[in-house]
């Protein structure tokens, strides 16, 4: 799903003969279902998702066929490239000159982001990025952000560089300090006074990492990326430089309150509400500070699972097991004189690695070895 809007308010006839637009916005919330956007369209407002698809053009079934990993999907976004071209495949991976698992990380993208090219386009371009962590931020901004904000280890509002260092943004800090929620309640959107809260932010100095995740999966967390976002807009006066500006938002809340609870979760609900009215808010911010000269563009970088994955621990099966079946079976193929060879060199969830040094000395066929190892796999119970 996708959805732009940007100049709608001008008449046809200057549509045809528009400027360039000075602002860019490209908006991505992870696990945002296109269909929440029949679901829950009558409880939209005005001024959200409902003016996005009525004065933009609105896409419903634009999909991705990649893969549903965070880092994977929004490098894939990021760079109009499919994972075996970019480099990041998942959020995590075994790297073979390395010996070892490595995460995704700007480091290992290998395809130039849109922010990259629009960059590159004229020195006075400016690209900004905020995302609920750094890797995703910098995904999104390439290697030539300006400047990223993110959530750091305590979801309070940072950004490396200059830019971390600016007084605005400590204020901005201070002001969405997560503290302030600690053992607070989250209610419905519309809820009668003395209604019980949907969820607690619940908080336990012995376990403070519990409620650093509640408070990043909920309505506060994402206000706070769209906090800021518009901060960025109007401290660095984005639109309104000599060249144009790119900003990137990754919307993470989604994904983790997701995995947690399922899509179709009544929290799920009520969260889709608040982005609803959190990308109002961002839209009148444009409108104030940029006029009509900017465009946006909505999109979601996966789906959800519609309940929550509570018995993945239950039906998944364990990796050694795969490896274990794999590896009997291509030593059955291709061991010679009694000698037992280890063909398995790691599996790293979802992926399985093979000794392709072992299997060439061999004289193997690598394809052949691959077959046998996909059926070798689909026989584990």
């Amino acid at each position: 799903m996708a959805a732009c809007s940007g100049l709608a308010k001008m008449p046809l006839a200057a549509l045809t003969a528009r400027p360039r637009s000075k602002l860019l916005v490209l908006i991505i919330a992870e696990q945002f279902r296109s269909d929440y956007l029949d679901l829950f369209g009558n409880f939209f407002v005005a001024g959200g998702f409902r003016r996005l698809m009525e004065e933009g053009s609105y896409f419903p079934d634009c999909q991705i066929a990649s893969s549903t990993f965070t880092s994977g999907g929004l490098a894939t976004v990021a760079t109009g490239a499919y994972p075996q071209v970019h480099g990041i495949v998942a959020d995590s991976w075994y790297d073979r000159q390395a010996g070892k698992a490595v995460s995704a990380s700007l480091h290992g993208l290998e395809a130039t982001t849109l922010a990259d090219q629009f960059a590159a386009a004229d020195t006075h371009n400016r690209v900004y990025s905020v995302g609920l962590n750094l890797r995703d931020a910098s995904l999104l901004a390439g290697r030539s952000a300006t400047g990223i904000l993110h959530l750091d280890s305590e979801a309070r509002i940072a950004g490396p560089g200059q830019l971390g260092t600016a007084k605005w943004l400590e204020d901005l800090s201070r002001q969405n300090d997560p503290d302030k929620l600690k053992n607070s309640g989250w209610f419905a959107l519309g809820a009668h006074q003395g209604a019980p809260p949907l969820r607690t932010l619940t908080f336990d100095s012995a376990h403070s990492e519990e409620f650093f995740a509640l408070y990043r999966a909920s309505p506060f967390g994402q206000a706070a990326q769209f906090a800021a976002a518009q901060e960025l807009v109007l401290q660095e006066r984005l639109g309104q430089s000599a060249g144009a500006d790119f900003l990137a938002i990754a919307i993470g809340s989604p994904a983790l309150l997701g995995y947690e609870v399922g899509s179709d979760s009544p929290l799920m609900r009520e969260l889709v509400l608040h982005l609803d009215r959190q990308v109002e808010g961002f839209l009148r911010t444009l409108d104030k500070s940029v006029g009509q000269n900017y465009s946006v563009v909505f999109t979601a970088a996966h789906g959800a699972p519609r309940e929550a994955d509570t018995g993945t621990a239950r039906l998944a099966v364990p990796g050694e097991t795969v490896a274990q079946s794999i590896n009997q079976a291509l030593s059955a193929q291709y061991d010679v004189a009694g000698r037992k060879d280890v063909y398995v060199e790691r599996y790293v969830y979802p992926f399985l690695y093979l000794k392709l040094d072992r299997l060439r000395r061999s004289y193997v066929d690598l394809r052949e070895a691959r077959v046998l190892a996909g059926r070798a796999a689909l026989s584990v119970p």
